[in-house]
């Protein structure tokens, strides 16, 4: 796959900076400071004079300096190319997922420019084989602007690299960001287009990381009723009892009663209680939940709205009862004579 974009015009300025840069003794002297001190690279140093533009070239990749890394790259021989490419890339994706927390010298999306670059100068073999060793740190730089695009076509050849954890760290990331407002890319549309494309393997450990996790709770808490139906409509029964009678299930109800989404709490109900059986028994936990984990002042506080939650349970279970009756009626034996 080739991961390249159009050149901008910033780009071609930033090359050509880098290249009088390099050229000034100061800055060579620097660098050439700054890998002697350095133990990643300290095995290099007596080869110093020699390879030169190999330690820049890294320096200019982990450093995440896109221009500086073209510029460089174009000066090494065929095999030390080669060398640098395989070292560099998983660097580089190691890098840009620590960048949250570690100072770098460059805003963290420039790795993700760096990483794509430097794929883009190997062959289909040479990128899975980056994969296989760096799944999560690589895909993690394709979800950086302006590399989204990029995201589903490179996860389609990493679904066996990639775990259940991996997945559910990327919707949750996916979930994280039309939380925080990001813009720059339609996520919701990603995450369905994700959670659709991943094994049954992977799905089962989402879901079940749905008891214990926030995923469910953000996409609640965004009001996406799309991608939690996406995600229920593949739970079995038994998960989607798990998910609301848990921990986590009551937060989330109690959390839509007390800001008044009625219609996304009946749609969760609806959607994880298959029996009257059921609907009684978690309106008899829910009830002895909120007594020992609610403070008087606020059981006081939302009285009305747990009320209003707990005739909500009763309608339904109300629901179950008509229905039964009706079944019963169009198979009783004068129901039956009638159609004959």
């Amino acid at each position: 796959m080739n991961y390249t974009l159009t050149l901008s015009l910033e780009h071609t300025a930033l090359v050509k900076i880098a290249t009088v840069l390099w050229n000034q003794d100061d800055i060579r002297a620097l660098v050439k400071k700054f890998y002697f001190q350095s133990s990643i690279f300290s095995e290099r140093q007596r080869e110093w004079q020699v390879v030169e533009d190999k330690f820049a070239f890294e320096y200019a990749a982990v450093g995440g300096n896109k221009a500086a890394t073209e510029y460089f790259l174009q000066k090494l021989t065929s095999r030390e190319r080669e060398e640098s490419l395989v070292r560099s890339t998983g660097y580089v994706a190691k890098r840009r997922c620590v960048s949250a927390r570690n100072r770098t010298d460059h805003p963290k999306e420039h790795y993700a420019d760096v990483l794509c670059f430097l794929l883009s100068q190997k062959d289909e073999e040479q990128q899975t084989e980056v994969f296989k060793n760096y799944p999560y740190k690589v895909l993690k730089c394709f979800l950086d602007r302006p590399w989204q695009n990029f995201f589903m076509q490179t996860a389609n050849r990493m679904w066996d690299c990639l775990s259940g954890e991996d997945c559910n760290l990327f919707l949750r990331e996916m979930a994280n960001k039309v939380k925080e407002g990001h813009k720059d890319y339609d996520y919701q549309m990603l995450f369905e287009e994700f959670w659709q494309q991943s094994p049954d393997a992977h799905k089962r450990y989402v879901i079940d990381e749905c008891a214990s996790g926030f995923l469910l709770s953000k996409l609640f808490e965004i009001k996406d009723e799309k991608n939690i139906k996406l995600i229920l409509k593949d739970a079995t029964l038994i998960e989607k009892k798990k998910l609301i009678f848990c921990d986590r299930g009551q937060d989330i109800c109690q959390d839509l009663i007390y800001g008044d989404k009625w219609d996304l709490l009946k749609f969760f109900i609806r959607e994880c209680i298959s029996s009257r059986n059921k609907m009684i028994k978690f309106k008899e936990e829910f009830k002895e939940r909120i007594t020992w984990c609610c403070s008087k002042e606020e059981l006081a506080r939302n009285k009305d709205k747990l009320n209003k939650f707990l005739q909500l349970l009763d309608d339904f279970i109300c629901g179950y009862d008509k229905r039964k009756c009706v079944e019963e009626g169009n198979s009783s034996p004068a129901k039956r004579l009638r159609r004959t």
